[in-house]
């Protein structure tokens, strides 16, 4: 971005003309044998002091943007090689061009790779520098100044093509100013207060436990219809049907004991991770800005890819959702029933006149559905995978299951699952080791200073920047980028021991220990995200994922498997398995949990 940029030649004759006006009342009050001669000096004059001023805004900015040139920015920090000039945009080109869209591009995979040296490192994108933020001591930094960053232009742009602009990721990348922003922040409590508190602790265990006792329920009856004693699954669509129902039947409206909408939760998966690629493909950003600036392309450019997904899953939600549990939503005090009277459109509207079918609503519901189910069936599935793989810690926690199971009610209590001590650590293991997000990249909106200082105590941080070196600050420029690599920092040797070993026991800490850890170690595991805009479903999600694993355990469906770790991932707006994985349930004494590659598996 140009500091200084060169008048455009309709300004210099714009000022020229106002100039010559000015001389031109002047010679009216010069004597007439002097007028031309006074007229001719100050048109010089006005030329000459024109001519030094543009010269000197030029030199400014040929200076101040010297490290663009060269790509030298930050002496003491490494720089990707080969990313000066318009190096970035050719060497982002494959990717641009890569059929899934960009995600955490290898540009980033290669950048936080670095930060090891010294905990930063940075790359070019055309004329704005990425920092890669790779220690705790940065992210903590990051936390304490996010008011001065926003999301990526094109992240925030593709939520906006596919959920509307009013969307809660877009309006949360504006502003941390609650008055400047209250809109966002009233979307935000709504689902706080669906998530956690008084409904996570005493209205949504038990409906939770019911919506998996019939899906298990199901799977135990299909035992009676096969040929052998098994049944054998798709992992990733199998744990996507759970979060689909959970969420569908707790917050949206849909009744719990409705047999319907299960039979569709495949089509939404396919939906799902339609969108989720394209959402992290920088094309559509670019082709909605050219048509914003340009609109008479839109007749040959035609639609985005991610206009097609967003058609696909709007189509899905009326025909599926909207009008066979229209009444169901507004009877019920579900969530969705309170953000539609949040709505302007249905401001002062009685229950029964509320409108769910508004494009803005839709929008809406749109955006709950995915962020309900993605994420948190990842991470059950993860949690299953490698609960598959280490039987001594499988039997660890079916001994803890059996020794917390509740004797009044089928159901667990939030306190109950609370109890489970070392489950709960196996799913936050799960998570350090397969984030949600795998990335987290924002804008700096003004100039951002992140010094040479560790993690603080609470209310430490102003003083601690006070005493900095500061010959080792690094100072983002408005526009540049930072960017939080959480697959690279939660698998960090520096914090975590043997960090690439699923070992939920790291997580079993005395009260101590977690003192100890409590100022850096938590800023090296931040699955949920940072700061204000962390996700509302924290508490939710690992729940519910503690929930499914009790649910499955005590079904009897006991597992093992025969595919080696690490597993093989890819990212894109999550971390995914590459590949399908299909799970083969026995029921028996001892009954085993296999996966099977695609070609050799029977699918149920």
């Amino acid at each position: 971005m140009r500091r200084h940029p060169r008048p455009s030649s309709t300004k210099i004759m714009s000022d020229i003309l106002i100039q010559a006006d000015t001389k031109r009342t002047e010679e009216v009050k010069t004597p007439d044998s002097l007028a031309p001669r006074v007229s001719r000096c100050a048109w010089v004059s006005s030329q000459l002091k024109w001519a030094y001023n543009a010269s000197k805004n030029k030199l400014e900015y040929l200076y101040s943007n010297a490290d663009y040139i060269t790509g030298n920015s930050f002496p003491h920090i490494p720089r990707l090689k080969g990313q000066s000039f318009f190096a970035p945009l050719l060497g982002m080109l494959p990717e641009f061009c890569a059929k899934d869209g960009l995600g955490p591009s290898r540009t980033d995979i290669k950048a936080a790779e670095l930060t090891s040296k010294c905990g930063l490192a940075y790359y070019w994108v055309l004329n704005k520098r990425a920092v890669v933020l790779g220690t705790p001591a940065y992210t903590y930094q990051f936390e304490q100044q996010q008011k001065k960053f926003s999301r990526s232009e094109a992240v925030e742009m593709n939520f906006a093509i596919a959920f509307g602009k009013h969307n809660t990721v877009t309006a949360a990348s504006r502003t941390s100013d609650k008055k400047k922003n209250a809109e966002w922040y009233t979307q935000k409590d709504a689902t706080l207060n669906a998530t956690k508190g008084q409904d996570l602790s005493y209205h949504l265990p038990e409906p939770i436990g019911i919506i998996l006792d019939d899906i298990f329920k199901e799977l135990d009856s299909t035992f009676s219809e096969a040929k052998e004693n098994k049944i054998e699954l798709n992992l990733e669509k199998f744990c996507s049907k759970i979060t689909l129902l959970i969420g569908a039947k707790t917050l949206f409206g849909v009744p719990i004991d409705d047999k319907k909408f299960a039979k569709h939760t495949d089509k939404f998966d396919d939906a799902f991770l339609k969108i989720t690629r394209e959402l992290t493909n920088n094309r559509n950003a670019l082709l909605f800005k050219l048509k914003q600036k340009l609109p008479y392309t839109q007749h040959f450019i035609g639609k985005s890819s991610l206009d097609i997904a967003k058609e696909k899953l709007t189509a899905l939600v009326k025909k599926y959702y909207l009008e066979p549990y229209n009444e169901d939503i507004i009877a019920n005090e579900s969530f969705i029933k309170h953000i539609a009277k949040l709505d302007p459109i249905n401001q002062d509207k009685e229950d029964h006149e509320l409108i769910l079918d508004s494009d803005e609503m839709i929008n809406k519901i749109n955006l709950g559905l995915l962020s309900v189910t993605d994420t948190t069936a990842r991470l059950i599935q993860f949690t299953i995978m490698y609960l598959a793989c280490n039987r001594e810690i499988l039997e660890r926690v079916r001994a803890e299951i059996e020794e917390h199971k509740p004797s009044a009610s089928s159901q667990w209590s939030k306190n109950e699952i609370d109890n489970l001590k070392f489950l709960n650590a196996c799913i936050k293991e799960a998570a350090r080791l397969h984030p949600g997000a795998p990335i987290l990249g924002y804008v700096a909106t003004e100039e951002v200073t992140f010094g040479d200082i560790p993690c603080q105590p609470k209310g430490g941080y102003n003083e601690a920047m006070k005493n900095r070196d500061k010959a080792r600050d690094v100072t983002l420029r408005k526009g540049d980028i930072a960017i939080m690599p959480l697959f690279k920092l939660q698998r960090s040797s520096d914090y975590f021991e043997n960090a690439n070993v699923f070992n939920p026991d790291r997580f079993m800490l005395d009260e101590n220990k977690k003192l100890e850890l409590e100022h850096e170690h938590r800023y090296s595991y931040r699955p949920f995200g940072f700061g204000e805009r962390f996700c509302p479903g924290f508490q939710f999600a690992p729940f519910e994922a503690a929930v499914a694993i009790v649910k499955l355990i005590l079904s009897h469906f006991d597992f093992s498997i025969d595919v080696a770790m690490p597993f093989e991932t890819q990212m894109s707006a999550t971390i995914k398995h590459k590949g399908n994985v299909f799970l083969t349930l026995r029921k028996e004494s001892e009954v085993k949990l296999e996966m099977k590659t695609p070609r050799t598996a029977t699918r149920a």
